[in-house]
């Protein structure tokens, strides 16, 4: 009785993180989008929820954005530790509003395997990103779609921008488990700069966020989209708790990887 007792705290406790212990970083918060609005259905059909089998259960733990029929695009720290050519008990999720609801309009995916950037480092979070590659494409629709990449050497500074992901709307704060999705500013690299540290931030990396704090990513949404107009200008990657004054969240910036996802996308 007691060990049943044990492995129920546990699927409960790994439901509320939302994510396995493996995944944690000392980069990483504790809730989700920070400052968030309730998303209507298929408002992001570019939004996937990238899940993990745990005791019988699955288990959101990070966003992705889907790029081409086949492809989601996703941070590369979310995909540490999983076998890359043959990843079991990972999936993900497009056109889901609510995570505890079937509302009929999700596509639930399978993953064929996993491609990570080469030069990902773990301990400075560049180069995050990876991409997922479906063994069935997606059926585009109305709550399911892609979004554009950005064009070549674009800079989105001083754009207002969008980023969606599920959870919380308070650092610290149990999960939702509904869309969120939040508007903040693109800051240029200089001013990122000096709210973290020069070497913290480079060329590849991009940080949006208000000086007063309150609206941003924070994890369970890393992976996910941040969206400019209609081009997805990177994905979530880190930041120092969740919309905290004068520390914007990071992001990879999809413009310096381009000529990486196109090879791609092309090969496969």
């Amino acid at each position: 009785m007691l060990r049943v007792q044990v492995l129920i705290l546990l699927i409960l406790c790994l439901t509320v993180i939302g994510a396995p212990s493996t995944r944690l970083r000392l980069h990483n918060g504790f809730g989700k989008v920070v400052g968030g609005e309730v998303a209507s259905r298929g408002e992001f059909p570019y939004q996937v929820s990238f899940q993990e089998k745990i005791l019988g259960f699955w288990v959101h733990f990070c966003g992705g954005a889907i790029i081409d029929p086949g492809f989601v695009v996703t941070a590369a720290h979310c995909v540490e530790g999983a076998d890359f050519t043959s990843p079991h008990g990972l999936r993900v999720v497009a056109g889901e509003q609510d995570l505890h609801e079937l509302e009929g309009e999700e596509q639930v995916l399978e993953i064929n395997f996993i491609i990570e950037h080469p030069f990902y480092n773990p301990i400075t979070y560049e180069n995050d990103i990876a991409l997922l590659r479906m063994k069935v494409p997606f059926v585009f629709n109305g709550y399911v779609d892609q979004v554009a990449l950005p064009p070549p050497n674009h800079s989105f500074t001083g754009e207002m921008c969008r980023v969606s992901g599920w959870g919380s709307a308070i650092e610290g704060g149990t999960q939702s488990g509904l869309l969120l999705y939040t508007n903040l500013p693109v800051v240029s690299d200089t001013s990122c700069r000096a709210s973290y540290t020069h070497d913290e931030i480079m060329d590849s990396m991009m940080c949006a966020g208000l000086e007063e704090g309150g609206v941003g990513s924070c994890r369970g949404d890393y992976g996910g989209p941040l969206v400019c107009g209609s081009w997805l200008a990177a994905v979530a990657s880190w930041s120092y708790g969740c919309g905290r004054p004068s520390l914007p969240g990071v992001y990879t910036e999809l413009s310096y990887f381009l000529d990486w996802i196109h090879s791609h996308l092309e090969n496969h």
